[in-house]
């Protein structure tokens, strides 16, 4: 028997295909990775905004829910929360008004108020020791708005403030009915007397205005925010005739007012700050 055997050639294969079949070319690589990069320049500033946008409606429904909390306040109190004119501690009011997170752990806190835990009393202990009063609020959650303690001013005493999203304190502002809301420009004066109807030194003394500090809080910042024009001139102070408090937020960027002026907007944009009071 015989048998008989064909040699079967195996076909050739290219060096190209050798190298496709080993992977990409480096031509193929730098091509892929050039268009994930583009993709990514695309991509990243649409989320980076989409997710400072959240943040900032977010921080908006905050202030309502506290101006709502501050209403309440008023009809307990039959007025809201007063702050002594030109005294800085216009962000550690709010808090003790709203939330008092102080415990009651002695005079020697000076946000101290006789009652532990969340809520106050409207007087401390007596000589004896013992609580008396109602304890009032909070009127506001603890587990939504958090609270810390900051210098006020820097390098002073610690007071609690409520922060917003970012952890910046919460700006409070109260109208001072009994001023004349036409001096200095209307509602906003840096002193003099009679003092204007919305004080910027209530809140002035938390973060001085140091030239080149971007969490400086100045008076220029504070006009704009109530109207002014870009020159630092008030608006028609009747625009806050009926506005009882201000509330502000540095907004996403934690950054007070229009930090960057080289803005098309200029100083007028108040960069992304957020407030109770439309602008």
């Amino acid at each position: 028997m015989t048998s008989s055997s064909h040699n079967v050639r195996a076909p050739r294969v290219s060096r190209r295909t050798r190298a496709r079949a080993g992977g990409f070319t480096l031509v193929e690589l730098m091509a892929v990775i050039g268009i994930i990069l583009v993709l990514m320049s695309i991509i990243i500033p649409s989320v980076t905004r989409a997710v400072r946008h959240a943040q900032r409606i977010r921080m908006i429904s905050d202030l309502q829910a506290i101006a709502s909390a501050l209403d309440q306040y008023k009809i307990d109190h039959h007025d809201y929360p007063p702050v002594p004119a030109g005294s800085g501690l216009g962000a550690n009011i709010l808090a003790r008004a709203l939330i008092a997170p102080a415990p009651a752990n002695g005079p020697a806190d000076p946000d101290f108020d006789g009652f532990d835990g969340p809520g106050f009393r409207t007087r401390l202990l007596s000589a004896a020791g013992v609580q008396q009063g109602k304890a009032w609020g909070p009127y506001l959650p603890a587990d939504r708005f958090r609270t810390q303690q900051i210098q006020i001013p820097p390098g002073g005493p610690f007071h609690w403030v409520i922060v917003d999203l970012k952890d910046t304190p919460i700006l409070y502002f109260p109208a001072h009915r009994g001023a004349d809301m036409f001096t200095n420009g209307g509602y906003v004066a840096a002193g003099g007397t009679p003092q204007a109807m919305f004080d910027f030194n209530d809140n002035a003394g938390m973060y001085p205005d140091v030239t080149g500090d971007p969490n400086s809080l100045n008076l220029n910042d504070f006009q704009i925010l109530m109207g002014a024009d870009t020159s630092g001139k008030a608006a028609d102070p009747l625009a806050q005739r009926n506005t009882p408090f201000v509330l502000w937020s540095a907004g996403p960027d934690q950054l007070w007012g229009a930090k960057d002026h080289r803005s098309p907007m200029g100083p007028r944009n108040l960069s992304d700050d957020v407030s109770n009071i439309a602008r």
